[in-house]
C-alpha cells in the first residue's frame, strides 16, 4: 500500500508551507505522482486526504484546488479540472450523492445509481469533498441514534466515496480532519496522499445565543414558519426529541419551510414515527427539494406534485400555496415503466415498458382504454396523426400505424417511406416524432435530419432539413396563430435548436446549449405565445416562452421520459412522464 504523508516543515514559514502544500495538491489534481516528481506518469494515489485541526488551513487549500488553473498553474500545459465539489457539512450520504449527481450532469441520484452512472461514463472524474469530518452536524437523530447506525461521515465514506474509488477513472480529494477518517477506504484503494497541516489554532468561539433567542418559547407544529429564521427552523428539528420530532413532521408548513436535508435525515431515522404515505411522498420529492436556490413556494409545488400520488391529504394542505407558483400539478397517476407519451384531442396516449398503449383523460388523469402489447411493435416514440390514430417508431426504426381507427393513406405513406429509408441506411432510422391537429407529422432521425410530412391532402413530399450532426433525441412542432410554423429539435450534442418550418431557416446558433442531453420536447401555442418545454438528462425541465425568451427551470421528480402539451380549460397543461408516474402540471400565465 502506498501512503504518502506530507507534514509542515518546522523550519519554514506558514506562507512557504502553504505554497508547498498547494503545489502538492495541484500536482495531484493533474494526475502526477508526487513521490516520483513533476514529470512522472499519473500513477499516484487516487485518494487525497487533507488532515488537520480547526483553523489549520484545510479550507483555504481546497479553495486553491478549486481555482488552481487560474490562481497557480501546475505546469505549462496542465489544467486542473474539478468535476464536482460538495460540502459534506451537515449532510447525509443520500444528500451528498444527490448533489454530486447534479454537478456531474446526471441529476440527483441515490448512492448506488450515482456509482452506476459514473461507472458507465468513461471520462476521468475528479471530485472534491469538503468538511467530511463535519458530516451530519446539526441533523436530527445523531445524538440518539441506535448504536448499530453508522456515523454520517462513515456512512458517506461507505456508501458513496469507497464505491466511487473502486472505479479506476475516479479521483477524490476529501477534507477529513483526522487520519482515522477514511482509513478503511485507504486500505481498499491501496493508499492515499495525505497532507497533514497540523493541529491548527483551534475553532472560532461560537457566538452565545442572544437574549431573545434564549428566552424564546420552543417552536412546534402550527408555528408561522415563514416568519421564523432559518437557524430557528433548523434548531427546532435538530433539538427535538423523537416524539416532538415526529409531531413536527406532521406540520405541512414545516415540511415546506424547514431544511429539506434535515427532514430527509429525520424521516430516514427508523425511530421517527411518521405515516408511510408521508415517507413515500417525501422520498419522491426530496432529491428535487434539495436543489440549491429554490424557494418555499417552489418547494410546496414540488412536494404537492409528489403527494398527489402518495399522500392525498398532504397534497390538499399544500395546494393553496403550490397554486401560487409558476406551475401547479393537477393530477398524478402511477404508471409501469413509461417509455413515450403523446396528446391526442382530449386524451393522452402512453406506451409502457411492456409495449401496452394506455389512454388517460387529459383533464382528470382517469385511465381509460388499453391496447394490448404487440410483441412485434414496441414504440419508443409516439405521435397523433388524427383522433384515435397514432404513428409510432420502434427502437429498431420501424414506423407503425397504431390505434383503433383505420389508417389514412397519408399516414401509411409516411410509414412506408421511412421504413424504406431505414432499410437502406440504418442511420436514417426515426428516433423522435411529433404532430397533431394542424401540424405536419414531424419525424426526426438518427442522422440528424428532420422531415415534415403534411397530412392535410397536400402533395406527399416532406420538407427536410439537416438539424444536427448527431442523433436527435426529441422534436416538437407548433404552429402559432401569429407566426410561422416552429420546429424545435434536441440532440446528443447537448443543444436545442429552433427553426422556421416553412422557410427551413434555422437560428444560426443553438437556442440553448448545456453540458447534458435533452431527453424530450413538447410545444404549445399558449394564450401569450408559443411555449417550448425541454426535459434534460439531469432531471430538469426548461419552460421557454419563445416570444419573450423567458425561461423557467423546473427540477423534476425523476428522469423525464416524455412530455406532451394540451389545453385544459384554456390553461396550457404539460404532462410529464417518468418511469413510474404521469403528472399533469398547469402553467400560470406569464410572467413566470
Amino acid at each position: 500500500m502506498t501512503q504518502i504523508q506530507v507534514e509542515p516543515d518546522v523550519n519554514t514559514s506558514d506562507d512557504e508551507d502553504s505554497s508547498d502544500s498547494s503545489d502538492i495538491l495541484l500536482n495531484w489534481a493533474v494526475g502526477r505522482d508526487v513521490g516520483r516528481g513533476v514529470g512522472s506518469a499519473p500513477e499516484g494515489p487516487r485518494l487525497l486526504r487533507l488532515i488537520g485541526g480547526p483553523g489549520s488551513g484545510k479550507s483555504r487549500l481546497l479553495a486553491i484546488l478549486r481555482h488552481g488553473s487560474d490562481a497557480r498553474p501546475a505546469g505549462p500545459t496542465a489544467q486542473v479540472r474539478i468535476d464536482a465539489t460538495v460540502s459534506a457539512a451537515g449532510q447525509s450520504a443520500a444528500t451528498v450523492a444527490w448533489e454530486l449527481g447534479r454537478q456531474l450532469g446526471y441529476g440527483p441520484l441515490d448512492p448506488r445509481e450515482l456509482v452506476a452512472r459514473v461507472a458507465d461514463d468513461p471520462d476521468p472524474v475528479t471530485i472534491v469533498v469538503a468538511d467530511l469530518h463535519r458530516a451530519g452536524v446539526g441533523l436530527p437523530g445523531n445524538a440518539d441514534a441506535a448504536p448499530e447506525r453508522l456515523a454520517p461521515a462513515a456512512e458517506i465514506a461507505e456508501q458513496v466515496l469507497a464505491p466511487l474509488l473502486q472505479l479506476p477513472h475516479v479521483r477524490i480529494a476529501a477534507e477529513t480532519g483526522t487520519i482515522e477518517l477514511l482509513s478503511n477506504v485507504v486500505e481498499a484503494v491501496a493508499g492515499s496522499l495525505d497532507i497533514d497541516l497540523g493541529p491548527g489554532p483551534g475553532p472560532e468561539k461560537e457566538a452565545p445565543l442572544s437574549t431573545d433567542e434564549a428566552d424564546a418559547p420552543p417552536l412546534g407544529p402550527g408555528s408561522d414558519w415563514a416568519a421564523v429564521g432559518q437557524h430557528e427552523r433548523d434548531r427546532a428539528l435538530a433539538t427535538a426529541g423523537v416524539r416532538d420530532r415526529s409531531r413536527l413532521l406532521t406540520d405541512p408548513g414545516y415540511l415546506v419551510h424547514g431544511s429539506p436535508v434535515a427532514v430527509t435525515a429525520a424521516l430516514a431515522d427508523p425511530q421517527t414515527r411518521a405515516p408511510g404515505r408521508l415517507r413515500r411522498a417525501w422520498a419522491a420529492a426530496a432529491p428535487a427539494l434539495t436543489t440549491p436556490g429554490i424557494d418555499a413556494v417552489e418547494r410546496a409545488a414540488l412536494l404537492h406534485a409528489a403527494a398527489l400520488d402518495a399522500d392525498k391529504a398532504l397534497a390538499t394542505y399544500l395546494r393553496p400555496l403550490a397554486a401560487t407558483h409558476a406551475w401547479c400539478a393537477r393530477w398524478c397517476q402511477p404508471v409501469d415503466g413509461a417509455v413515450t407519451l403523446t396528446a391526442m384531442a382530449d386524451r393522452l396516449a402512453l406506451v409502457d415498458a411492456e409495449g401496452r398503449i394506455s389512454f388517460f383523460d387529459a383533464d382528470t388523469g382517469e385511465q381509460g382504454d388499453v391496447i394490448a402489447a404487440d410483441p412485434d411493435v414496441r414504440p419508443g416514440s409516439l405521435t397523433a396523426a388524427a383522433d384515435r390514430l397514432l404513428i409510432g417508431a420502434g427502437s429498431d426504426g420501424t414506423v407503425h400505424i397504431l390505434g383503433p381507427n383505420a389508417p389514412s393513406p397519408a399516414a401509411v405513406a409516411v410509414a412506408a417511406r421511412h421504413n424504406l429509408r431505414t432499410l437502406a441506411d440504418e442511420e436514417a432510422r426515426p428516433l423522435a416524432l411529433d404532430g397533431g391537429a394542424g401540424v405536419p407529422v414531424t419525424v426526426a432521425c438518427a442522422d440528424g435530419r428532420v422531415h415534415l410530412w403534411p397530412l392535410d391532402g397536400a402533395p406527399m413530399r416532406p420538407t427536410t432539413y439537416q438539424a444536427h450532426g448527431l442523433p436527435i433525441t426529441g422534436v416538437a412542432a407548433v404552429d402559432p396563430k401569429d407566426g410561422p410554423l416552429l420546429v424545435a429539435t434536441g440532440s446528443l450534442d447537448g443543444t436545442v435548436r429552433l427553426w422556421d418550418g416553412h422557410s427551413v431557416t434555422v437560428m444560426p446558433v443553438p437556442s440553448t446549449r448545456r453540458g447534458v442531453v435533452p431527453t424530450a420536447l413538447a410545444a404549445i401555442d399558449s394564450g401569450s405565445g408559443p411555449v417550448l418545454a425541454a426535459a434534460w438528462s439531469d432531471q430538469r425541465i426548461c419552460l421557454w416562452h419563445l416570444t419573450s425568451g423567458r425561461v423557467s427551470v423546473v427540477p423534476w421528480l425523476g428522469q423525464v421520459k416524455a412530455l406532451a402539451f394540451h389545453v385544459d380549460d384554456g390553461i396550457p397543461t404539460l404532462s410529464v412522464a417518468t418511469r413510474t408516474t404521469l403528472t399533469a402540471i398547469a402553467l400560470r400565465p406569464l410572467p413566470w
